[in-house]
């Protein structure tokens, strides 16, 4: 299964079940029961799913109810022989309030019409984590008290005063 870990100040830090993102290839089907997994947890903007997967399997997120009906994202896969999966992993945050959907197309779909994909309610929650402000250290020399744009405006005008001169 996904996991799902929660923003810092939510709570738990993480849910999770052994069973990954995989396709079973001996039962032609998948691994376990994503919908019933996502039925029974409470997800909210800024979580992320964590996909214990392999490279033989794809992740599809999106809000699209028709991609996710289709089992199609829309992307061509690329087919390879002679290759062996290998692990990975694969972090989604979640930013987008309501139906959520994720499946799998690989196998042009196949994987996602036997059960490799689930629909997740996203609620608000706290909402988004806010954006850490813009950090810029002011250039030495600027003089004190200067509005926000004079730095820049002495760096412009420092630039075309060099540039005149290597032009003379």
């Amino acid at each position: 299964m996904p996991e799902r870990r929660r923003q810092p100040h939510d709570g738990p830090d993480q849910e999770h079940d052994g069973a990954g993102w995989f396709f079973d290839w001996k039962v032609n089907a998948s691994a376990a029961n994503y919908s019933a997994w996502a039925a029974n947890r409470t997800f909210y903007l800024g979580d992320y799913l964590s996909f214990k997967t392999d490279t033989g399997n794809t992740v599809v997120h999106t809000t699209n109810a028709t991609k996710y009906k289709l089992c199609s994202s829309g992307v061509a896969a690329n087919g390879s022989s002679g290759w062996k999966p290998e692990g990975a992993f694969l972090a989604v945050m979640l930013t987008a309030e309501g139906a959520n959907y994720f499946f799998s197309d690989a196998g042009d779909g196949d994987h996602c019409r036997k059960g490799m994909r689930f629909e997740a309610a996203v609620a608000h929650g706290r909402g988004l984590p806010s954006v850490p402000a813009s950090y810029y250290e002011p250039l030495s020399g600027a003089p004190a008290g200067m509005p926000d744009g004079g730095a820049v405006a002495t760096w412009v005008a420092l630039v075309a005063a060099l540039s005149a001169a290597l032009v003379l």
